[in-house]
């Protein structure tokens, strides 16, 4: 059971941060191609 708990919190947040990184480049991305 804790186990499972460990797991699903590590998915959840690799899962998070992925979506930030992302979020990141793609800002990035538009910034570059305003300027």
């Amino acid at each position: 059971m804790n186990c499972m708990l460990i797991l699903n919190g590590w998915f959840w947040l690799t899962e998070i941060l992925q979506v930030k990184y992302l979020n990141n480049i793609i800002e990035q991305d538009h910034r570059s191609s305003r300027s």
